[in-house]
């Protein structure tokens, strides 16, 4: 099992059907300056009778990711950091390739396109 809704007790199976999902909604980052792989992507499901925020650790997300992610504890607003991870509903790429927390925003980056190609086909 990959996750069940706190609220309704949906079931998503498997983390393919989970992203697959087009009632469900990205909406936020919250991030883990010790452990970035322990922070948490924010999602709602939205089906009417639910409305629930789901959180699931970053590390549940590591078999889409397009690159190793690896990344170690690191302090936001250093050097060039543009400290999009304090911004909980921020979902931008981090232009900074050298912050760490950057290949993390690229992978809310491929869960993003991916549940956007699922609602779109369910239009």
């Amino acid at each position: 099992m990959f996750k069940i809704c706190t609220s309704c007790k949906y079931e998503w199976n498997t983390l393919e059907s989970f992203i697959g999902d087009h009632r469900l909604m990205l909406n936020g980052y919250q991030v883990n300056f010790g452990d970035p792989l322990n922070g948490f992507f924010l999602f709602t499901h939205q089906i009417p009778s639910c409305q629930s925020t789901i959180s699931i650790p970053v590390n549940k997300f590591i078999p889409i990711a397009r690159q190793q992610l690896v990344v170690q504890h690191f302090i936001p607003g250093l050097g060039a950091c543009p400290k999009l991870c304090l911004e909980e509903k921020n979902l931008s790429t981090c232009p900074n390739k050298e912050c760490p927390g950057s290949r993390i925003r690229e992978l809310l980056n491929v869960i993003k396109t991916k549940l956007n190609s699922t609602q779109i086909e369910h239009l």
